[in-house]
């Protein structure tokens, strides 16, 4: 393309040619084509910068008795650059195709949830449940987490207070609700028993700063001893406690007491999404006009490379490990993009697939080299074909 660009550029100059003032869209043609290709060529193209990082593992590529002719021209464009055209969010959340990062059981107008960026793709789901039965659905990009505000950190545990007995309910069986407040978004967890605390309600994965836990599978008549955890989103716990209910009697909570329970942090009117960046984690913030709880997910395929500048305008996952390959080699044995389905068939964990263990070409074959023919994993095909199909050992 650049070449082309070049070629149109010597034309113009030469005596008796057409000149760009004469022909306007010809200018508005390169100028859109320098704009697009000319940035590609300085940085994704290099990949000398490569070796920076991963000398080691290059290294070691380089030394196998089979190499990648890709690799061995330094053609890294070939597969790194390659490209496929992504199903669209909407698509895939019409077929189910959601993979479930979190959920809340817990209606409230606030939740926060910490993700690794590493299980995350190009798009997020969050569903909605209101206490009417309401149910809402949005499906959000996911950002650039270099580009986020990062969380500030005080350096302190989170602050509990208001520990308190919710309600204690006695139907089919008997539960307990505890709640309490932080003065920085935390986990909750509860420890609890009727002699030393050994069981364990939460954490989930829902941060916040007003917290409930149910105590389910309660007995009857008997003192219970509790104490409740926080840990902030760097990792740092607070215990308080310890203190008692009795499940001897059930306790309501006054509809006053109930409106003071998960207070003032949805007084928006509209559904608001807010990312910030928590290290190598995304801080997806959810805050809501009304209590619902609250499940979160992603659509489409992990992003298998950092998210940095380093990496930007590199392909990863299926373009990479299938559809580079089919650019050059059109035939296949090994069916694609298939997960196991049967329970004699595992993949072992040094074998790379696409989310959910679906096969790729780079399953099978070493992408820069290996010291087996035809780039196998293993010495022969049998032994490849028998490393996950146990039932051929």
């Amino acid at each position: 393309m650049l070449n082309l660009i070049k070629t149109a550029l010597r034309r113009q100059s030469r005596p008796g040619s057409f000149g760009f003032t004469s022909h306007p869209s010809l200018i508005a043609v390169l100028t859109l084509l320098l704009a697009v290709f000319l940035p590609l060529s300085l940085h994704a193209y290099d990949f000398q910068e490569c070796k920076d990082c991963h000398t080691k593992s290059l290294a070691g590529d380089a030394a196998v008795s089979h190499r990648h002719s890709p690799f061995i021209q330094q053609n890294c464009g070939a597969c790194h650059l390659a490209s496929i055209e992504k199903a669209k969010p909407l698509a895939l959340v019409k077929k189910g195709n959601i993979d479930w990062l979190a959920e809340t059981g817990v209606a409230a107008p606030f939740h926060a949830f910490l993700l690794p960026a590493s299980k995350l793709g190009d798009t997020l789901v969050v569903q909605l449940y209101g206490q009417a039965g309401e149910f809402t659905r949005r499906i959000i990009a996911i950002p650039s987490l270099v580009n986020l505000a990062a969380v500030e950190d005080s350096g302190k545990a989170p602050e509990v207070s208001e520990v308190r007995v919710l309600k204690v309910e006695r139907r089919a069986l008997i539960s307990a609700t505890i709640g309490w407040t932080t003065n920085t978004l935390a986990d909750a967890s509860v420890r609890y028993g009727t002699d030393d605390r050994t069981q364990t309600a939460g954490p989930g994965k829902r941060f916040a700063r007003h917290h409930q836990v149910l105590l389910a599978n309660l007995q009857s008549g008997q003192t219970y001893r509790f104490t409740v955890v926080s840990r902030d989103l760097f990792g740092r716990s607070t215990v308080a406690g310890p203190l008692t209910f009795s499940t001897a009697e059930p306790l309501t909570p006054t509809r006053q007491q109930e409106r003071e329970t998960l207070p003032g942090e949805g007084e928006k009117d509209a559904i608001s999404i807010n990312f910030k960046r928590c290290n190598a984690d995304y801080l997806v913030e959810l805050t809501l006009p009304q209590p619902a709880s609250a499940t979160i997910g992603k659509v489409g395929e992990t992003r298998c490379l950092p998210d940095d500048e380093a990496h930007a305008g590199l392909s990863c996952g299926e373009a990479v490990a299938i559809k580079a390959c089919l650019d050059c080699h059109r035939g296949h044995a090994h069916p694609l993009k298939v997960a196991p389905q049967k329970q004699a068939t595992v993949i072992p964990p040094e074998f790379p697939t696409l989310s959910g263990g679906r096969i790729t070409c780079s399953s099978c074959h070493e992408p820069h080299g290996s010291n087996n023919v035809n780039l196998m994993r293993k010495p022969t095909e049998s032994e490849l074909c028998a490393s996950c199909h146990l039932k051929n050992k």
